[in-house]
């Protein structure tokens, strides 16, 4: 069954697939037939050249809906399949941007492989020149992409189930900010380094194993429960002996801004 719409111009075959064939086998000849007729009337000066193969062109050529040029269809097949991004007319001072309609007529040309070799790299090359808008999952081996947000966000990726931050692009940190998880993870000590910021009168470090100690009252002799060292919490001098500590107090240069 044809049914051909006179205002668009278009032509719906309904039918089973062979007979589909048989039509479209038809109308191709009918095509060729009018090609070469009109080509025959035409002079050399006037036969339109492919710009790929400089070959004149036959009747199985596509014309491209942004520029208008014509080529061979096997040779602009050829180009899609380079995957040079973005798709351009490589007509001589032409060099406009195929349009998405002439990408995907093209690629209906095209095998299944082309078609999805095609997109994968579209997709890469969108993702590389556009760093802040989408992503590929971080998880490894994983090539689901995700849209990054400013304000943040729980991303479930499909592919591999992990929960990704879209601000931070790392796996989504519970609790965390994404400020102190980056942080957390270029050095692995940053939250106890904050935690002793909070005070620094009260906690500090041994100064001969470095494990953190926090006074909680008492006078400012201190025995480190680590090395068992006696040391001057003020201005963490080591003595032998606690009774050296105390004898040192009085006379600790910081003892003067502190109380005992």
């Amino acid at each position: 069954m044809l049914n051909l719409d006179p205002e668009t111009g278009s032509l719906t075959i309904k039918g089973s697939e062979s007979n589909i064939e048989q039509v479209e086998k038809h109308l191709e000849n009918i095509c060729k037939e009018l090609f070469e007729k009109n080509l025959e009337v035409k002079s050399n000066e006037d036969k339109e050249i492919c710009a790929i193969c400089f070959d004149s062109l036959t009747y199985d050529f596509y014309r491209l809906e942004s520029c208008g040029h014509a080529f061979c269809k096997a040779c602009v097949l050829l180009q899609i399949e380079s995957k040079t991004i973005p798709l351009t007319c490589v007509k001589q001072g032409c060099g406009k941007k195929f349009f998405a309609l002439d990408i995907k007529k093209l690629l209906s040309f095209g095998s299944e492989t082309v078609r999805k070799s095609f997109y994968a790299t579209a997709l890469h090359y969108h993702i590389n020149h556009n760093p802040g808008e989408v992503m590929y999952c971080p998880s490894p081996d994983c090539h689901r992409i995700y849209r990054i947000s400013s304000i943040g966000g729980e991303f479930l990726c499909l592919g591999c189930k992990n929960v990704i931050c879209t601000r931070c692009q790392s796996l989504y940190h519970y609790g965390l900010s994404c400020e102190f998880f980056l942080n957390v993870e270029k050095d692995e000590d940053y939250s106890l380094k904050s935690w002793m910021k909070e005070d620094v009168a009260l906690r500090k470090q041994c100064p001969y194993c470095q494990v953190v100690i926090e006074k909680e009252s008492g006078c400012n002799h201190m025995e480190c429960a680590n090395c068992k060292k006696h040391l001057c919490w003020l201005c963490l001098k080591i003595f032998p002996t606690s009774m050296e500590v105390y004898d040192h107090l009085p006379f600790c240069p910081k003892n003067q801004s502190s109380s005992n």
